[in-house]
């Protein structure tokens, strides 16, 4: 069963018990097998949806995030020529690349979004620190999770409706007996 056919179910025309108790089912084993999807959700992005998701992350825990390399001088624009010298990983930094961020030793290297993402996106960690804050973040991520989270949310509404139902069908063939 797919989310479409999920959400086309009319729970309340349904009018036999096992039909709905079927349906319900079906429900559940959909939300079973999509119930670790986040992390597998993360891996599909876009790498640019995956930077964006990735430095919220960043910026919450504190962690490095990534810049346009037009902010460069921005950013250094305190230091002197010599410190700006000292903070860049001269084998791994070009002002050509698009992109720039701090190693692990507080190096400013560069590249693209894509070796951002290979070297920095780990959607496991980043899966994890979404449900612990309850997937909300800031508009630009809950814009990229939005059809993961309300696909969910659909599925628990219609499962909801249906075990109403059930209730409803099985307290009136109580009341025929």
């Amino acid at each position: 069963m797919t989310i479409i056919e999920i959400n086309n179910i009319n729970v309340e025309e349904i009018e036999n018990l096992e039909e709905a108790k079927k349906l319900l089912g079906e429900v559940n084993k959909w939300l079973e097998d999509h119930s670790e999807t986040l992390e597998s959700y993360l891996e599909e992005l876009t790498d640019e949806e995956k930077a964006t998701v990735y430095n919220a992350y960043a910026k919450a825990g504190n962690y490095e995030q990534m810049y346009p390399m037009d902010m460069f001088d921005e950013m250094m624009g305190n230091l002197a020529p010599s410190d700006v010298l000292r903070k860049v990983d001269m084998k791994n930094f070009s002002l050509n690349d698009d992109f720039f961020w701090y190693d692990g030793y507080g190096d400013a290297v560069s590249g693209s979004i894509s070796d951002f993402v290979e070297k920095n996106f780990f959607s496991r960690d980043i899966a994890a620190w979404l449900k612990r804050n309850d997937y909300i973040v800031d508009k630009e991520v809950d814009d990229i999770l939005w059809d993961w989270s309300n696909e969910k949310d659909d599925a628990e509404d219609v499962k909801e409706n249906l075990e109403c139902r059930i209730e409803d069908l099985e307290d009136s063939e109580d009341s025929e007996d």
